[in-house]
């Protein structure tokens, strides 16, 4: 499968799924990282990626500032605010984040964590 950038949909990376035996871990590191620096993170990685790529369409768009992030945060929602909507569950998530800036980054980073508690516990590896 690939994966597509939020923004202008270009393909990024190839990506392959495999598996592993569970008995090449023996235990597992899991690091929590401030949420906030990690959507922000985000942001600034999409900026380098502009740079690199000399998209200077976005990067005149949103600049590297708090007025830039809130714009790229507000035009992801309004770019995927539609297909949420259809979602029961996610107006659930709407109703309680939707004003918070990229909302879906969070709920992503809090699944993200969710999966790798719930894979430590099912292969029963020391974390």
């Amino acid at each position: 499968s690939q994966y597509t950038d939020n923004i202008n949909n270009s393909t990024i990376a190839k990506v392959q799924l495999g598996k592993y035996d569970k008995e090449m871990i023996s235990k597992a590191v899991h690091l929590i990282r401030d949420p906030f620096d990690n959507i922000v993170a985000r942001f600034h990685w999409e900026l380098h990626k502009w740079k690199e790529q000399n998209q200077t369409k976005f990067l005149q768009q949103y600049p590297n500032n708090r007025d830039g992030f809130r714009s790229f945060c507000s035009d992801l929602r309004e770019k995927f605010q539609k297909e949420e909507k259809k979602s029961m569950f996610f107006n659930d998530i709407l109703s309680i984040a939707g004003d918070v800036p990229c909302y879906a980054d969070f709920f992503r980073y809090i699944q993200w964590h969710n999966h790798a508690f719930t894979m430590a516990w099912d292969l029963a590896v020391p974390t």
